[in-house]
């Protein structure tokens, strides 16, 4: 057999073989270690087979090949930020300096509109039943020195602003938070934000960051819109009229119940539990990840279901739906005497590469 064919069917292995395997591992920052692995393997097989024509050598370079492939599919382009993230970034200089920031005030408006924009570092909110908000900053900046870390520290900018607005007649307390480095030089500074807001008192709350987790824990509000890059978007009980949550390198899970519901990554799972006590809609999109839901199955709720993968399988576990597609990569069902629910809910669920699983 020729090289070119056993490469070929070696390439072939590999991808089939890869998908199997890497679709069941959570590299995380091992990921460098992994590609390591697969490609010096290659390059010592190849070189202890010997000569050119070894139909082996061929065989074992298109395994890697296909085996790198599959990673790269199964894991799209968080493996570029794994990568980064295990690279040592030593020559930056350690985080030396830190300081703690406390910005607090009181609730002088019927609810709060609330903004807070990071770039390196998570953001966690609480709630408490005072009529006040309290943000904590946790400010720590790197430097090949003390004082060249506090030096660095000290240009980091903090802007918080603080307004009254008018809209539906509510008198809404407009808070802004926005961190800034000296030209854009984020690599030297992390920073943690803990925000801690007097509960059901929220109107808007409005959360960015880049590099860094989300967390929100037991919050109502009217319109919740939650952005990252690279970090996981956590729930826990919350309630709003409408819900955004879009990240790009992690997944999105926990406890929500909206009337509208947008959640998006790229390379994460979605794993959410519903309960369902308002009538709503949720539309739901991954490429990289499997989307898995937990409903309640009370007959008192209705579903009307739109769900798509391109790669792998549905699988719905919900009472007396009629279906009018039922396939393994699709499903279009609806709760029999839909219009006539309490409560309906509609689902739009759409990845690329993982399973849909409803309960």
């Amino acid at each position: 057999m020729s090289n070119s064919g056993t490469g070929f069917g070696g390439f072939l292995i590999g991808v089939g073989g890869g998908w199997y395997l890497f679709r069941s591992i959570d590299f995380s920052v091992e990921i460098l270690s992994y590609l390591l692995i697969l490609v010096g393997l290659g390059i010592v097989i190849n070189s202890i087979l010997g000569g050119k024509n070894s139909p082996l050598k061929g065989f074992f370079g298109g395994l890697t090949g296909g085996l790198i492939l599959a990673l790269f599919i199964t894991n799209g382009f968080s493996v570029f930020t794994d990568i980064a993230r295990g690279i040592d970034v030593g020559d930056l200089g350690e985080f030396r300096a830190q300081e703690t920031q406390p910005i607090i005030g009181d609730l002088t408006g019927d609810k709060l509109q609330i903004k807070v924009v990071n770039t390196n570092g998570l953001i966690d909110v609480n709630t408490w039943t005072k009529d006040e908000y309290r943000i904590d900053l946790t400010l720590k900046a790197r430097g090949d020195t003390d004082r060249e870390a506090q030096a660095n520290l000290e240009k980091l900018t903090v802007d918080f602003t603080e307004s009254m607005d008018q809209s539906g007649g509510m008198n809404l307390q407009d808070l802004n938070l926005v961190l800034r480095a000296p030209e854009g030089k984020w690599y030297l500074y992390n920073v943690e934000i803990l925000v801690t807001l007097p509960v059901d008192k929220v109107h808007i709350l409005d959360i960015k960051t880049t590099n860094g987790k989300i967390d929100l824990p037991g919050l109502t509000a009217e319109t919740i819109i939650l952005s990252s890059t690279n970090g996981e978007i956590k729930f826990d009980d919350i309630i709003a009229n409408t819900i955004m949550a879009d990240t790009t390198n992690g997944r999105i899970l926990g406890m929500m119940d909206a009337v509208n519901a947008i959640i998006d990554t790229t390379n994460g799972e979605i794993d959410l539990n519903l309960p369902c006590t308002q009538s709503g809609e949720y539309t739901m999109d991954t490429t990289n990840g499997k989307i898995e839901l937990q409903l309640p199955k009370t007959g008192d709720i209705g579903y009307d279901l739109d769900l798509d993968t391109s790669m792998s399988r549905i699988d719905v576990d919900l009472p007396d739906l009629d279906y009018t597609t039922n396939e393994d990569k699709r499903v279009i069902a609806k709760t029999s005497g839909y219009a006539s629910k309490v409560v309906q809910i509609k689902i739009l669920a759409d990845t690329t590469n993982g399973n849909i699983e409803i309960n």
